[in-house]
């Protein structure tokens, strides 16, 4: 082995050793990556205060879904079909000052103004462009 070619190969190690370690020194100087747990290790308290350690948050119970008063399994209304102006055209049936937004069903009996009888189920599993209401699965529909 050529020893002039081995000792300027090992100065520029040293350098790069030497670097990497004030850049470590540096970074955890500017609150960089730092290993958490020799930072807890070495914290200290504020002068003139004290430090006390905080467990984590308990998981607690797991949030119920919630439907928003919504009438589960198949249902039966009836209201006016009405034809809003939005993303293209959406259907909505009114009932008792609500909006239902209409899925499916025979547009020739679900008309602008047509008072229906809708058979169906509310889907919260489905989301829609239109978004005026709660979705109404019409699975019939009958004059009213």
């Amino acid at each position: 082995m050529n020893a002039s070619r081995f000792i300027p190969g090992l100065a520029l190690a040293a350098v790069l050793f030497a670097g990497s370690g004030a850049l470590a020194g540096c970074a955890s100087a500017t609150g960089g990556s730092q290993d958490t747990a020799a930072a807890t290790h070495s914290a200290s308290p504020p002068p003139g205060g004290s430090m006390t350690p905080v467990p984590p948050p308990s998981p607690g119970p797991s949030p119920q879904p919630s439907h928003g008063g919504l009438p589960t399994g198949e249902i039966t209304m009836t209201g006016e079909v009405e034809l809003m102006p939005i993303e293209g055209g959406c259907l909505v049936l009114r009932v008792a000052g609500r909006v239902y937004e209409l899925m499916g069903g025979d547009r020739n009996m679900l008309r602008d103004g047509a008072m229906v009888s809708v058979r169906g189920r509310i889907r919260t599993d489905v989301v829609t462009t239109c978004q005026v209401g709660p979705v109404l699965e019409v699975l019939q529909v009958h004059p009213a």
